[in-house]
């Protein structure tokens, strides 16, 4: 299978000459670290460069039942970026236990998603829709206020 599993979270090389210890700098997380090229578009259209994201247990504030148990490793790599939706939903009801994907939902931002849906154009739509905002972090920092965030949860 070709979804890898990231033992922490994502190192982002950041384009700065200068990484001092707690100094705070603009990030664009899916930016290529070169001074030519800073538009999250050049990491997208790279078919080299892999796909993060998170994979999170889906809150349902109504329905406990359809919640299931968070993944130990939460941090997924996608190096193969010709793979759907489907494919993150087998991986998570075969590390979950469960007999079939068709147990299983994901969702992006509360929203169901179509396993037919292409990894790389939920990427490029998550880019599109999030908001256009500057985040400030520190040199080392987690990623994981803005990377891309895939829910999952048992079906109604």
């Amino acid at each position: 299978m070709a979804i890898l599993i990231g033992e922490s979270s994502v190192k982002i090389e950041l384009p700065s000459a200068s990484k001092e210890e707690g100094k705070t700098e603009k990030v664009d997380p899916l930016a290529q670290a070169t001074p030519q090229n800073t538009t999250p578009s050049v990491a997208i259209n790279n078919q080299s460069t892999p796909i993060w994201f998170i994979l999170k247990s889906f809150n349902h504030r109504k329905d406990t039942h359809l919640q299931l148990p968070q993944l130990p490793n939460r941090y997924i790599r996608v190096e193969n970026r010709d793979m759907t939706v489907a494919y993150v939903q087998k991986y998570v009801a075969m590390k979950l236990g469960l007999e079939s994907e068709n147990e299983v939902e994901l969702y992006l931002r509360d929203l169901p998603l179509d396993p037919s849906m292409w990894l790389l154009d939920l990427l490029n739509y998550w880019v599109a829709t999030t908001c256009p905002q500057t985040i400030l972090t520190r040199t080392g920092a987690s990623a994981e206020d803005y990377m891309l965030i895939i829910s999952y949860g048992r079906k109604a």
